[in-house]
């Protein structure tokens, strides 16, 4: 019986003490990028989602990630119903869980690397689509991989407390704090984030 408590201690241990290791290293921005992230969360479960505020989400907590191409009125017409969808699916899923039983840590400091997806810019970037030269010429991989690195310093790995090997969802930041995607999608091994 001894022997069965001490080994359910060390278990314990284990898990808990590795993530008390990882979010006792995290920088302040880090651990800035983590709250905001919680806070959300709270607002969305504790909010009917009816009455949700556009102002307050996008005013505190998330932002929309432009892209040359982009028009306000793109924005504004296209966006706004794609992205309530998706806040309407974070927050059929909040709805499920217990806040209490999952953790957060930045990306680069998450223990089980091998666990993490393969991104879209870890590939050689793309020069012909069906047998045809692309017009413009891509970015160099080098260029594809620092920005790549860049994005991840503002990514977020949320995982279960009682199951860290096993990332369940990734939250990406812009450089002003705010959320820019919830959503990470797979495509043929590869991932990449779908922006709001």
């Amino acid at each position: 019986m001894l022997k069965i408590l001490f080994f359910k201690l060390t278990l314990c241990l284990l898990v808990y003490g590795e993530a008390y290791c990882q979010k006792s290293s995290l920088s302040q921005r880090e651990r800035q990028l983590e709250n905001k992230f919680w806070r959300l969360c709270k607002y969305v479960k504790r909010t009917p989602f009816e009455d949700l505020s556009e102002e307050k989400l996008f005013g505190s907590y998330l932002a929309y990630y432009f892209s040359p191409t982009d028009t306000l009125q793109a924005v504004d017409t296209l966006r706004r119903e794609y992205d309530w969808q998706i806040l309407e699916a974070f927050d059929a899923i909040l709805d499920t869980v217990n806040l209490k039983e999952y953790t957060a840590v930045p990306w680069n400091s998450y223990v089980h690397t091998d666990h993490l997806p393969k991104m879209i810019w870890e590939a050689k970037p793309l020069t012909h689509i069906f047998g045809k030269a692309l017009e413009r010429k891509p970015q160099s991989q080098a260029q594809r991989v620092a920005k790549g690195k860049k994005e991840l310093e503002s990514t977020l790995v949320i995982y279960r407390k009682s199951d860290p090997q096993t990332p369940r969802h990734f939250i990406l930041f812009n450089e002003e704090k705010k959320i820019i995607s919830l959503v990470l999608i797979r495509q043929g091994g590869l991932h990449y984030f779908l922006t709001f």
